[in-house]
């Protein structure tokens, strides 16, 4: 029996030959990929989409080495000289994946967050901090970037710049914080 998540991992596979045929002459990894049609699915639904379709053989698929890791590439099946192709974005990753690179980026970003939080008429109560309101996180060296009130309602806010998503034992550390 199909569930409605089948047909949505469906529905995306769909979507990605689609794409794959748009761009044939192009290689991707499965984050940019899963950027490009997030309005349509969540990422995970894109990516377990993407792992099926390089099983079934329906698309190309290999795993890079990049300075912080590995990403998965993938291309259309009539994409002959794919290798230069997926050199360039293997080296584009790890350009922009450079320390001091991302260092920079992120520290833009928390200024564009902080912007719009203001904007959005949010309270700043502090920042890089693991306090609040005189109760402290001690239970890791973790903080939040932000900690903000609006409508007497607390958020914490992380702000981040990295391929991957947070570490899962440091998201669920921040979110024990919640219940403090």
């Amino acid at each position: 029996m199909w569930s409605r998540e089948d047909s949505k991992i469906e529905k995306a596979k769909e979507d990605i030959l689609k794409l794959l045929e748009e761009h044939k002459r192009q290689v991707f990894y499965s984050r940019q990929i899963e950027v490009i049609l997030e309005q349509s699915y969540y990422h995970w639904i894109t990516n377990t989409a993407l792992r099926q379709l390089a099983i079934d053989n329906k698309i190309n698929f290999e795993q890079c080495n990049i300075v912080t890791g590995k990403i998965n590439c993938y291309w259309h099946k009539s994409h002959r000289y794919y290798k230069n192709d997926m050199k360039r974005l293997v080296d584009n990753v790890n350009y922009f994946s450079d320390a001091e690179f991302t260092r920079g980026l992120g520290s833009y970003a928390e200024l564009l967050v902080s912007d719009a939080l203001f904007r959005g008429g949010f309270t700043f109560i502090d920042n890089n901090s693991n306090n609040y309101r005189g109760i402290i996180w001690d239970r890791s060296d973790h903080d939040l970037d932000f900690i903000v009130e609006k409508n007497d309602i607390a958020f914490g806010i992380e702000v981040k710049n990295k391929l991957s998503y947070i570490e899962q034992d440091e998201f669920y550390l921040k979110m024990r914080c919640v219940n403090i």
